[in-house]
């Protein structure tokens, strides 16, 4: 569902302007940061630190958001691991999206 949701929401946005908020592209940022900065690891430092420093901040949001909505242990820990799971596959789709675009091939 998050893949459909990530790669119709960027089809949307190219045949509707302006009919998506920005927190429909921050999944995608997300993804392609993952996919990015390792690349530029390679090259330079720097880009390992940025990586280490979004993730961080990302799980200790995850955590916080994931103890503020969970009913016990049990429902954090689904919570903690979903949380990801359906940021990561959205921002997936969402590049799918965007691939589609680009080829033309969104119909």
């Amino acid at each position: 569902m998050a893949i459909k949701n990530g790669t119709w929401n960027i089809i949307t946005m190219k045949l509707c302007p302006g009919s998506m908020g920005m927190r429909h592209f921050v999944p995608l940022l997300f993804v392609l940061s993952l996919i990015v900065l390792p690349i530029l690891g390679i090259a330079c430092k720097l880009f390992w630190i940025v990586l280490l420093f979004e993730l961080l901040v990302y799980f200790a949001l995850d955590i916080y958001f994931s103890i503020k909505l969970a009913d016990g242990i049990e429902e954090f820990l689904w919570v903690f691991i979903l949380f990801p799971i359906f940021h990561v596959t959205y921002g997936v789709g969402s590049l799918n999206g965007l691939i589609k675009i680009v080829s033309k091939n969104f119909y």
